[in-house]
């Protein structure tokens, strides 16, 4: 055996072991950047879903409040006409703001001063919605229509 062949098969065991680390870290980097698209791709949805939950709730406290005010501002006091405006105004903030705002403002905050508002306000009106159901228009079809159009929305 010549000094050619030992440095070739030190070359050959050389690359067989630098084989399985290259390959390993190959391996890793193909695998994390399939687990940030993954990562992205799953968090995406979730943030819509829980984007869209977050929406409905104030949409629903909104129009709850909303609607308390249109047949309601003649009955209520200052006080509390006052009191439903700030909470409207809080949430029109709320769905205004953006990430880089100062003041962010929490769904949990919006909740608590709903839950004042209800108990002192909204609890004891049960006309609220037989006024709203005397007082609306049949929007059956115009609903289907709109829920048709954005069907292919979800994820």
């Amino acid at each position: 055996m010549s000094s050619e062949d030992i440095v070739d098969i030190d070359v050959a065991f050389d690359n067989i072991f630098l084989s399985e680390e290259i390959n390993y870290d190959k391996g890793y980097q193909e695998g994390t950047i399939r687990g940030k698209d993954e990562g992205f791709k799953n968090g995406l949805i979730d943030g819509y879903r829980k984007g869209k939950e977050i929406g409905e709730e104030l949409g629903e406290y909104y129009g709850t409040l909303y609607t308390h005010l249109i047949f309601n501002r003649h009955k209520e006091s200052a006080k509390k006409i006052k009191f439903v405006e700030d909470l409207l105004k809080l949430i029109e903030n709320a769905l205004a703001s953006s990430e880089g705002s100062s003041k962010q403002i929490t769904i949990s905050e919006i909740r608590q001063k709903y839950k004042q508002v209800y108990k002192i306000i909204l609890k004891d009106n049960t006309n609220l919605k037989t006024s709203f159901k005397n007082h609306m228009p049949d929007f059956g079809h115009d609903l289907k229509y709109t829920e048709d159009m954005f069907k292919d929305l979800s994820f």
